[in-house]
Parts: C-alpha cells; sequence; structure tokens
C-alpha cells in the first residue's frame, strides 16, 4: 500500500495573500484536499498518524531541514528574535512563530498559529517578510496572510535581499487578548485588533477570529524547502532547483527574549532570554517529523550550536541539507549592525523628555497613568493613601532600569506599576503617573 499525506490548499492563491478586511466572511477559505504526494517507497518505515498529521520515521525525502521548539507553551506575551533569515534560493524558508502543537492535525481543534515567515524568492520578493495569524479548524481554517517589505527599502528583489537577508535583524511578535502585532527592527509592520461586542459598531479593519487565539503555543524556529508538489508552490515561495541551489542553507538566531503579558499594566515582563551560549534541552526541543508541503524532513543534526568570529559570541544555527549528509556550519558572514536592545532602543521615546530638569528627583502629576511597553516589575497591590505614590517611587528607584511609574485603579484595587519604558500616557482622573530622574551616569548603569 502506498502512503498519501494530507495538505491544506488555498481555494485560490490570490486568496491567501494580504488581506486587512473585517469581516469574517470576506476572508481565505481553506478546505482539505487530497494531495497526491507519495510519501515514501516504504509506508511501514513511516508513521503519519491521522490525516494531515506530521510523520515520522524514514518518509524518503531528499534533503534535511531543522525547527526547534520551546518545551514550555506560553498564554500571550512578547515574543523577540535577533535572527540572520539568510535564505536567497526559490523553495526556501525561515521562521520564527508561534504554534500549539497539533492544533491543525486533531479533528475539533482550534487552529492556534502566529507566524513570521521570511521567503527566499517565489512570488514574493519585493515583500518577502509574510506574517499570519491561523484559526479556524483542520478543514476550514481562516488565514489572513500579508506579505511586507522592510521598511524604508525599494519594493524590489534586491533592495530587500539588503535589507532583510544579509544580516541579524529583529523580529517580535506581541500577542495579548485585544491585539496581535508583528514588528521588524523597531517598526510596527502589522496590528490585528479585536472587535467589540456584537452590540456596538465593530472596529475598522478588526478580526472577528482573533479572540479564538486564547490557548497556549510554543514558540518555534526553523528552516525547511517547500515541496515543489503542492500546486501554489511556484507563487508563493517558488520552486527549489535542486540541480543548481548551493547547499547547506544555514540560517542564524543570536538570541531569544519571551516576556509575559501582564493584564493590569497591560505591559510585557521579561520572562527569559536566550543567548544560545549552549542548547538549553531544558528549554528546547529539536524536531524529528515532516508533513505534506515540507520537501526536507527535520533533523536533530541540522540545529546545532556554532561560535562567532570571536570567542564570546554564539549562535543557534539551523540548515537545509541533502538527506544524510554531514555538514560543517560556518560563523555567520553578515553585513550590517545587527540587532538593538529592543528595550533600550524604546528609551528614545518622549515619555519623560523635559520631564526632568535636574532640580527634582521623583516627578509626577494627578490624572495620568502609563500602559503597555516594556514593564520593570509585575504590578504590586498598594494602599489607596497619600503615601501611595511616594511608596511607588521608592519601589521604582530600587528597581534595575524602572524610570516610569504609575499609581491606579483595576479590578477595584490599587496598584503600583513600573516601567522600564511604557508606550503610551492614558488619561485617568484617578491615578497618578510619575517619572525617577537620574544622572546620566547612573542611567546607564540601570541599562
Amino acid at each position: 500500500m502506498e502512503a498519501y499525506l494530507f495538505f491544506l490548499l488555498p481555494l485560490s492563491v490570490s486568496s491567501a495573500v494580504g488581506y486587512s478586511v473585517g469581516e469574517e466572511d470576506l476572508w481565505p477559505r481553506w478546505y482539505d484536499y487530497q494531495l497526491l504526494f507519495r510519501d515514501s517507497q516504504d509506508p511501514s518505515a513511516c508513521s503519519c498518524p491521522g490525516a494531515g498529521g506530521s510523520c515520522y520515521g524514514e518518509c524518503g525525502r531528499k534533503f534535511d531541514a531543522a525547527e526547534v521548539a520551546t518545551v514550555e507553551a506560553f498564554q500571550y506575551g512578547r515574543f523577540e528574535a535577533c535572527f540572520f533569515p539568510n535564505v536567497r534560493d526559490n523553495g526556501t524558508l525561515a521562521t520564527f512563530f508561534l504554534y500549539k502543537n497539533d492544533s491543525d492535525k486533531v479533528s475539533g481543534a482550534t487552529w492556534q498559529e502566529i507566524d513570521f515567515e521570511i521567503h527566499g524568492r517565489g512570488g514574493h520578493t519585493h515583500a518577502p517578510i509574510q506574517t499570519n495569524m491561523i484559526t479556524g479548524s483542520m478543514g476550514r481554517r481562516r488565514n489572513p496572510e500579508m506579505f511586507h517589505a522592510a521598511p524604508g527599502y525599494a519594493r524590489d528583489t534586491d533592495a530587500q535581499i539588503e535589507a532583510i537577508k544579509k544580516g541579524f535583524h529583529h523580529f517580535a511578535v506581541e500577542w495579548t487578548p485585544e491585539y496581535v502585532a508583528w514588528f521588524f527592527d523597531e517598526q510596527r509592520i502589522r496590528h490585528e485588533v479585536r472587535c467589540g461586542p456584537k452590540k456596538k459598531k465593530k472596529k475598522k479593519g478588526c478580526r472577528p477570529s482573533l479572540p479564538q487565539l486564547n490557548e497556549t503555543m510554543n514558540v518555534r524556529m526553523s528552516v525547511w524547502p517547500l515541496s515543489p508538489a503542492i500546486p501554489w508552490a511556484k507563487d508563493w515561495a517558488g520552486i527549489l532547483d535542486e540541480e543548481h541551489t548551493k547547499l547547506p542553507i544555514t540560517v542564524y538566531y543570536d538570541y531569544v527574549k519571551v516576556y509575559n503579558y501582564d493584564s493590569i499594566s497591560k505591559g510585557f515582563v521579561l520572562k527569559w532570554a536566550d543567548d544560545f551560549t549552549s542548547f538549553n534541552t531544558s528549554r528546547w526541543e529539536k524536531s524529528t517529523h515532516t508533513w505534506g508541503g515540507n520537501y526536507a524532513h527535520m533533523r536533530p543534526d541540522k540545529a546545532v550550536i556554532v561560535r562567532g568570529h570571536d570567542s564570546k559570541s554564539s549562535y543557534l544555527s539551523l540548515s537545509i541539507a541533502p538527506a544524510g549528509e554531514d555538514i560543517t556550519v560556518p560563523a555567520p558572514q553578515q553585513t550590517g549592525p545587527g540587532c538593538v536592545n529592543s528595550e533600550i532602543a524604546h528609551l528614545s521615546t518622549d515619555v519623560y523628555t523635559g520631564v526632568c530638569d535636574g532640580t527634582k528627583r521623583v516627578v509626577w502629576q494627578q490624572g495620568v497613568r502609563y500602559e503597555g511597553g516594556y514593564v520593570a516589575f509585575v504590578p504590586i497591590e498598594v494602599f489607596a493613601d497619600d503615601d501611595a505614590v511616594l511608596q511607588c517611587a521608592a519601589t521604582c528607584d530600587e528597581v534595575p532600569a524602572c524610570r516610569v511609574f504609575s499609581v491606579h485603579n483595576a479590578n477595584t484595587r490599587t496598584y503600583c506599576s513600573g516601567f522600564i519604558i511604557p508606550e503610551r500616557q492614558v488619561k485617568d482622573e484617578t491615578a497618578n503617573g510619575g517619572v525617577v530622574c537620574m544622572d546620566e551616569e547612573k542611567d546607564e548603569d540601570r541599562l
């Protein structure tokens, strides 16, 4: 008996590209099709549990590739990666994404996925950064896929290769109950918001399915070649030139940061950061599967830590190579400045510019509070009395990198929130917002 894989195909190629409409019935519709893609000459050696499921064993792929995923799953947060998406050939993709394991494969489950994918070539060389948020079910998924050019660069192939694929860049996803946002090099390139209650007028451009993204997901990174058997492969990421494509192809990850989402401050608190000095098996696991659209099998030996040109730097490398071939991964050959520490980059905002004049240690005002952005500490409950502001200011002053604070009411209680840098200032008659002023030398120490 021959083994076949099932894959989800779009009703049309154009329906899968770049939508920002808010009406659910206008979204791209996806249906199950049998993909006539022979999986193995020896079905007994390749196990594919479930229609559309991952396949394990010896599945007859011509290439090896790599994927890693966090052991822990997260519900909401900010997720950052500094990585070098060194894919410039047809049929190749590099990724950084969130995904609930098997949510696309189990009947009755709600698909949970938020994507960054960088396309090597194909039909989107002028805008090779793909973003996506997938909901729905195995047989009927909602897939509002969009493609983006690097901001500030011409929308042509050469300019986008120069802007994206020749060095390390900062990618980030913010996922909250109210919105999902994607950032490239600290610039927001997409923002999807939750629709309001049915009785109220819908927000313009809102996504009715965003509330479905409410289950825990793992962070994943991968590089893989697209199967040429997929009918829309040429227009999506291109057809891999098996004869002339130079292998191995390697992408590099400098660090990953995970932040928890705090519903009181509406900001993000750093949970952990991994700079890949070694492969932490309590945090990450290497994939060993494949699927219908993947022309390779994910192999653990194609995900390795490599050293940089100096003794201090190290990277997680993921590679595409011919099946079974041993490879030596070189240090990354990047150009450009690399990734800037995202928290320090946000300090260029003007939330507190002009407030500190050198005469006062703490400055605050009534009727405002801060929210969003990077949180220095999880909000703490305080007594709603005249000393609350001074207590909050003192707490912020003691916490490294805390610069801005708020005393505000939430859920019938009073809280002190401290920020490295907030995203916005909000008018609130019941609140007090302030800044801890520091001299330049101490300010640098705190970062």
